[in-house]
Formats: structure tokens, C-alpha cells, sequence
């Protein structure tokens, strides 16, 4: 947000450097992150000065030029050539010396230089005033008042106006800083405090005078909990003159691009006091009815940005008697704006409800400096003076204006906020004893209303525009604001205990397995949380009965808590192969949402990891590997051992993994990996494979928790067997269906089945697919024989063909 400092002393006229306000605002949590020069002319004008034209003749070699002999103060005069028709003798013009850089009106730099102009030198340039910045004026070279001294510098002739420009990084609780007398306020009560002789201006509204006794609009609201507040103000008799350049240079100041006089207004005062307003051209209020009402589904308007918006049952319009004539508190609609025909306008001052105001701001993308205002919250006993306020200002520029009374429609005023709390409580948080008397007078400057005190307690009454101080901790937080964070003492001695944990803690295991990860090549990522529900909806492990949809969605494309960390996975590898980075190791952790049946949500916890393109860079001695399943699922199993966590492997049953498996640790499925569905990875314009695992992070550190004290376990006495298996299967045959007929065939001597390679393509017959296996046999009770570990083979490889069709594969 941008602060006009010139524009903040017409509140309070401090004088002092604006470097020393900003640390001061800063001080108060009005953090500003940068200062910036602001004037009303393009450059300084240094160098331009005062010359006085001594001689004026013809050109020898040009009809439209002149030679002129310029005074410049210094008792040297100089020649310049000049090509204006109505320079003369004794005209005191601006010159711009050698040296002098100005900006033409093209916007390219020109630097005035000794040169010659057809065979005639010339010392410098006599200068219109739009090649001074003044004005687009250049009918002939301007001419300045004759008791101006030679020599003076042009710049203390023009008064140009130079400003501070303060950016404050506002925080989304500030809505009572929105604005310069907001700034100001804040700015007055840290200085009184510290004994400032200072005091703090008002904008006074006495000259505001109807001049005709009647509404000539009516105003009804239909949606009163959205609208408690709806001042109307018709104006007659004006037209969209240009702004005075007072008015023009402070809304240039902050960023914004003057348009007339009627238009300037409204966005002055909403800069200058807070309170956002609307002008609408009286034509179009047909019926001359104001209803504030919702719109009807599907309803369209065309809005002040040219864009056509079609709204639903839940938005709030400004509407006449047949159609919306602005969105209310977001944008104004074209039909009904200040255009050049205008000669009668309703003025608009209104209160509405933040929440509403931030759902269809946030639905339809748009953004405003009234939006951004009113989802804030805005002084609801403001607005009858910010439309007192603005007449004034157009009455003072158009004097034939005709003024008519005010229409107030108030359905309910918010009621003000009490607190109370202890002068105890208060010193325990702020760790300072702040005297009594410095918190009454730190309240009374901050505008609230002490209706309770004694020497324990105090309940104070919030102002209405502090939307954001709701319990104890937000007075203590204002009290200590003005008070200073500076002044509060640092104890010689801290106390703090020590908490004892018999086994490492959820943070350290989360850090030793990042610091494991990045040790092995990953990169950590950070991802939002929230999802495009319509890509949630084209995976198959999405449940759309559990999903968390957020009421009010930043847009579109983040509509639903994710569900699991595979998109976010997906957006970052994206996001790195269209900027030429293919060869990609990430981890994240982060959280999953859903939605019980019971109404409760529910959040877990996820470890993520993803694989895709190659292992490592280009080199000559080692030739280049990509990633594959394998590599994942080292990776897996490494952080499995580090924490000394057994698991079985089983296949993952059908769902956004092809050739997916679990490792199961106790009862818990405790991760999932493998290679992401083509058809999904291509959704994000991911033509390589990516190698997904998802790890149940939460049960994974109760895991880690329960297994101390039980590390070790005796290793079998009797050997394990190994068979491979090359089998040849349908396509649409599961590594899941093969596991599970094998660990059937031979359930108590079947250790572990793994898949070590998959392979489609030559001396493979259409529509199969080759699958290599191997088996681990094991006999708790003695050693197995090679007879009775082929037996065993041949009941799998039976098992396998009766269930899944698979045979060896041939030679």
C-alpha cells in the first residue's frame, strides 16, 4: 500500500524526515519496506534556469529559424538558435544549459549539447513546456513572468511538487490502516505518546449544504445482513471536468491515473479516509430505485474492466428497477458509469459485509482497491461523512451543482466489541510493568473507550473500525505497539524446562530422514495444500465423499484440499521440464485432508517422493542410467533400515500406480510406490516416466516410537532358497494377481516375491508381457532340498497358470 507523505501531513504536520517516520510507523507494525521520490515533473530540471532574450534575428540559412543572444544570469550571454515564432526581445524564457538531460515527450532522453544548427552554434535550448514536462503544449516556447531575476533555476520557478512515497507492507488485520488518516492515526498516537507537542486533524464536513430539500431516489435492501449500510447522495448539474492538479499530483503519488473530476473524487476520499465509493450516472438508475439485492442465477453484467461476469444467487449487486448495476463492493458496471454525456450522479457510501464481499471477489478473479477494502472490513460510521466529504469537493471545483439530501438506509449498525482483562495479564505478556496510566493513555489515543477501571482490572470498549481486536491478546498487542517493542526490558535470566523423551521425537526423525534423503540426491519441495478439483476428479485414488472444499477459494484452481501429494509432485516435475531441468529427485513432506462421515475433518501426515529422467550427470567414464522402479524403491527401503522398521512387500491393488507395491509394516499399509499411470503424467505434459512412493508419515514415527527396545531378532537357522522365474503373462495381468497366487501355492515356505524387470517389445507376442520374478523359499522346521524347492516351484508355476494364465517364457 502506498502513503503520500506530503498527503499524511494534511492529518498531522509533523516535521521530520520521512526516513524517521517510516521507522517509526514500522515501530508500530506499519512495516514500510521501501521510500521512493515522487514529483510532478519528469527529471529535477537541473540545469534548466532563467535566461533573459537580449536579441532576436533571421536565421542566414533557414527561414524558420532565429539566432538569439540569451542573458543567463552570469553575466555571459550566449547564442542559441530557436525555432519558436513567438520568441522576442526581453522575454524572460527557460533555457536549458549544456549539459541539462530532459525527457521529450516521445519519453527518450535528450542531453543538451554545443552544436551547430545549418552552420550556426547554438549554447543550450529554449524549451516549450511539454519538452519540460508542464503540460503536452507546443505551440511556441513559454514565456515567464519579466520580474523573475536571470539565472534563477527553473525548478523554484515552477513549484513543482516533490513528495515521499511510503510502500507499507500492510498485514490482512490492519483494515483500520487502509488509508492516510488511518496511517496518520496511528502515526499521532505513537508521537503524543512520547510527548509530542502535536494533534491530529479531521476532515470537517460543515460547508456540506443541500440545496434541495428532497430524495429524488429511493434506496431498499433486501439483503440486510449482507448490506447493513447504504448511503445515496444525487447530485445535479455537473459534467467530468479535469481534476484540479492538486487532486491530480495526490492520486499520481500513490499509483493512480487521474480521469475527471467525478471520478478522482471517489477515489480520493476513498485513499484519504478509507471509505470506498462508487458514481453513477443518474440515467441509468431507471425507476430511480436503488436495491441492493442478490443477483439472479446466471444473471450477466458488464463490468468497468470491459469483461462480461455471470453471476449466481449468492452475489450482491447494486441494481435499478430491471437489471444489476455493479457488483457490490467489487466492480462497477459499464453501463451506468461517468462517461462524457453525464450531468446528474448518485454518489454511493455503503457498508457491506466482508465475508460476501470476498466470496464473489475471490469467485469471479477480480480484484480492486474497493475489494481489497471492504473483505477487510470498513469504518461502518464513515460512511454519511465520506459522502459529505466528496459533495464538498465536487461543489468546490463545479459551483453550479446542485446538491440534494442525503438517503441513509441503516438496517442495523454493528455494536461495538468490550474486553476485559487484568493489568496482571497484561504485564505477563508484554514481560514489561507497564504503569497503569500509560495503558489508559496508549487506550484513549487508540480511540478506545475505557468504561471499566480499577486498580486489578479494566474493560475497554473497541472502536468499530478495529475489526480485527476480538479478545485480551489484541489489546495487549495494540497497548504494546505504541508503547514500544524497543522499551520492553530483557530479562538477565531465562527460565525453561527441559522435556525428556525416551525416543527421538517427531522433528528429529523428519530431519534425519530429509538430511538422508538429500544426502541420496533429493531435492526437498513445498507445495500448497489446495488442488483443482477437476484434476483431483481424473485420479483414481481421489474420494470425492472425503474431499474439503473451501468455502472461499483464492480461484479456481485451488477449490479442494488435496488428498494425496501425487499432484503436487506431478505440478513441480512439470514446472522443472518446461524450464529444461529433466533429471528430477524430490521429496516433500506435507498433509493430506479428508472428510469424515461424521462431518469432522482429518488430517495426516505424508511423506512423498518422486523419480523421473536420469541418475546423475553426463560422464565419460560411467555411461548414463535413468530412473526406475528400482531406484525408488532403494530408496524406500533405506529409510525403512535407518530406522530399523521391518515390512513385507505386497502388491498395491489398482490405482493411480502401475506395477505398484506396500510395504507393509505390522497392520499398517505403510507405503506405496511405484510408476505413475502414463495417461495421468501426460495430463501434465510429462512424456517420461515418473516413479512415484507415498509414505504414511504419521504411522511411520509410531512406528519408529514402538519399536525401541525391540531391535534385534534371531536370524533362521536354516537356509533360503532362490528361483527365478521368467514368466509370460496378458498385458492386463497384475504383478498384485501374481503375488498373491504365489504366496497361495505355498503360503508357510514362500519368504518374498519380488519383480525385478518387466519387458514388452521384441520376440514378445502381441498383447503379453514378459514379468521376472523371483521367489525366496524358506522352511521354518529344516533345510530344503533341491528336490523339494523345485516341487515347490512347480506348485507356484501351477498356481500361477490356473489363476493368471502365466507360463514360462520360451528361450
Amino acid at each position: 500500500m502506498k502513503i503520500s507523505y506530503n498527503w499524511m501531513r494534511e492529518f498531522i504536520p509533523v516535521d521530520m524526515p520521512a526516513e524517521e517516520v517510516a521507522e517509526i510507523l514500522t515501530g508500530t507494525g506499519l512495516e514500510v519496506e521501501k521510500i521512493h521520490d515522487f514529483s510532478t515533473l519528469p527529471t529535477d530540471l537541473e540545469g534548466v534556469v532563467v535566461g533573459k532574450v537580449l536579441e532576436v534575428k533571421k536565421h542566414p540559412n533557414a527561414d524558420k529559424l532565429f539566432l538569439t543572444r540569451v542573458d543567463l544570469g552570469d553575466g555571459k550571454p550566449v547564442q542559441i538558435v530557436c525555432g519558436a515564432p513567438n520568441v522576442a526581445e526581453g522575454q524572460k524564457v527557460p533555457v536549458a544549459t549544456i549539459g541539462t538531460k530532459l525527457i521529450m515527450p516521445d519519453g527518450k532522453e535528450l542531453k543538451i549539447k554545443k552544436g551547430k544548427i545549418r552552420g550556426e552554434l547554438s549554447y543550450g535550448m529554449i524549451c516549450a513546456e511539454d519538452e519540460l514536462g508542464l503540460s503536452d503544449n507546443h505551440e511556441g516556447i513559454m514565456v515567464l513572468d519579466p520580474e523573475i531575476p536571470e539565472g534563477t533555476p527553473f525548478r523554484e520557478v515552477v513549484q513543482a511538487e516533490r513528495d515521499k512515497v511510503f510502500e507499507i507492507g500492510l498485514t490482512p488485520n490492519r483494515s483500520d490502516a487502509m488509508s492516510h488518516f488511518g496511517v496518520a492515526r496511528d502515526l499521532y498516537a505513537k508521537l503524543k505518546f512520547e510527548k509530542h507537542d502535536i494533534h491530529l486533524k479531521t476532515r470537517s464536513t460543515s460547508h456540506f449544504v443541500p440545496e434541495i430539500k428532497k430524495q429524488p431516489v429511493s434506496i431498499n435492501i433486501e439483503e440486510k445482513n449482507k448490506c447493513p449500510r447504504y448511503v445515496g447522495l444525487v447530485i445535479h448539474n455537473v459534467k467530468p471536468v479535469e481534476s484540479p492538479q492538486w487532486l491530480q499530483n495526490r492520486l499520481k503519488a500513490i499509483g493512480i491515473n487521474p480521469k475527471n473530476l467525478l471520478v478522482d473524487v471517489t477515489n480520493f476520499v476513498m485513499h484519504d479516509i478509507g471509505q470506498p465509493m462508487h458514481a453513477f450516472d443518474l440515467r441509468a438508475v431507471k425507476g430511480n430505485k436503488v436495491i441492493v439485492r442478490n443477483a439472479r442465477e446466471g444473471e450477466k453484467i458488464l463490468a468497468l474492466n470491459d469483461e462480461e461476469y455471470t453471476l449466481t444467487a449468492d452475489d450482491l449487486v447494486i441494481a435499478n428497477e430491471e437489471e444489476p448495476m455493479a457488483i457490490a463492493g467489487v466492480i462497477g458496471g459499464k453501463h451506468s458509469a461517468i462517461n462524457d454525456s453525464t450531468t446528474d450522479i448518485l454518489l454511493e457510501s455503503a457498508y457491506f459485509d466482508p465475508v460476501a464481499v470476498r466470496k464473489t471477489a475471490k469467485r469471479l478473479g477480480i480484484s480492486t482497491d474497493s475489494s481489497f477494502r471492504f473483505e477487510r472490513g470498513v469504518d461502518p460510521t464513515q460512511t454519511e461523512l465520506a459522502m459529505k466529504w466528496a459533495a464538498i469537493l465536487i461543489k468546490e471545483y463545479l459551483p453550479k451543482a446542485i446538491i440534494t439530501e442525503i438517503v441513509d438506509e441503516t438496517v442495523k449498525m454493528p455494536e461495538p466489541v468490550s474486553i476485559s482483562l487484568s493489568y496482571e495479564y497484561i504485564w505477563r505478556l508484554t514481560g514489561e510493568q507497564i504503569p497503569p496510566d500509560d495503558i489508559k493513555q496508549i487506550l484513549h489515543l487508540l480511540d478506545f473507550k475505557i468504561i471499566l477501571s480499577n486498580k486489578e482490572n479494566l474493560t475497554v470498549e473497541v472502536p468499530l473500525y478495529r475489526h480485527d481486536v476480538t479478545r485480551p491478546a489484541d489489546v495487549v498487542e495494540e497497548i504494546l505497539r505504541i508503547y514500544g517493542y524497543d522499551r520492553v526490558c530483557i530479562p538477565e535470566k531465562i527460565s525453561f524446562s527441559v522435556a525428556h523423551e525416551s525416543y527421538p521425537g517427531p522433528e528429529i526423525i523428519e530431519r534425519e530422514a530429509a538430511a538422508l534423503l538429500t544426502s541420496s540426491g533429493f531435492y526437498e519441495t513445498m507445495s500448497v495444500s489446495m488442488q483443482n478439483e477437476e484434476q483431483m476428479a481424473r485420479t483414481k485414488s481421489y474420494q470425492p465423499a472425503k474431499a474439503v472444499k473451501l468455502l472461499n477459494p483464492v480461484s479456481n484452481e485451488y477449490g479442494v484440499m488435496r488428498q494425496s501429494l501425487l499432484l503436487s509432485m506431478l505440478q513441480n516435475i512439470r514446472h522443472n521440464i518446461h524450464r529444461q531441468r529433466d533429471n528430477l529427485a524430490f521429496f516433500e513432506f506435507g498433509r493430506v485432508y479428508f472428510q469424515g462421515k461424521d462431518g469432522k475433518y482429518c488430517e495426516e501426515d505424508r511423506l512423498a517422493l518422486a523419480l523421473t529422467g536420469h541418475l546423475g550427470d553426463e560422464n565419460w567414464l560411467v555411461p548414463r542410467r535413468r530412473t526406475g522402479f528400482f531406484h525408488l524403491k532403494g530408496m524406500v527401503e533405506k529409510l525403512f533400515r535407518r530406522f530399523g522398521l521391518d515390512y513385507e512387500e505386497a502388491p498395491a491393488g489398482e490405482g493411480d500406480l502401475s506395477e505398484g507395491i506396500v510395504f507393509k509394516s505390522g497392520k499398517s499399509d505403510m507405503a506405496v510406490l511405484g510408476k505413475v499411470n502414463p495417461g495421468l503424467a501426460a495430463d501434465f505434459d510429462i512424456k517420461k516416466p515418473v516413479y512415484f512412493a507415498s509414505i504414511r508419515w504419521n504411522d511411520f514415527i509410531r512406528a519408529v516410537k514402538e519399536r525401541q527396545g525391540q531391535r534385534f531378532k534371531p536370524f533362521s537357522k536354516y537356509p533360503a532358497v532362490r528361483r527365478d522365474l521368467a514368466l509370460l503373462v496378458d498385458k492386463d495381468v497384475s504383478y498384485a494377481s501374481l503375488y498373491k497366487a504365489a504366496r497361495k501355492a505355498a503360503k508357510n515356505v514362500v519368504e518374498s516375491v519380488n519383480l525385478f524387470d518387466v519387458y514388452e517389445g521384441d520376440k514378445i507376442p502381441e498383447g503379453k508381457k514378459s514379468y521376472a520374478m523371483s521367489f525366496v523359499l524358506r522352511s521354518p522346521s529344516k533345510t530344503l532340498s533341491d528336490k523339494e524347492a523345485d516341487r515347490i516351484t512347480e506348485q507356484i508355476l501351477e498356481a500361477l497358470a490356473r489363476e493368471t494364465g502365466a507360463r514360462l517364457r520360451d528361450k
